[in-house]
This record gives structure tokens, sequence and C-alpha cells, in this order.
């Protein structure tokens, strides 16, 4: 097991989406 494999681990992706969705829902004041 490489670890490649645990940077595509579904975990991860989803960790990944969720903090992109954090994002969105409530940027940063000085973005």
């Amino acid at each position: 097991m490489n670890e490649q494999s645990q940077a595509k681990s579904p975990d991860t992706l989803r960790a990944m989406v969720a903090g992109t969705l954090a994002n969105f829902q409530h940027p940063h004041p000085e973005a």
C-alpha cells in the first residue's frame, strides 16, 4: 500500500470536499 493510496481514500476525499463546501458556506471576510 503506497502513501498515495491513502490520499485517494474516500475519507480523505470527503474531508477535502467538506472543507471546500465549508469555505463556500462561510468564506473568510478577508477573502
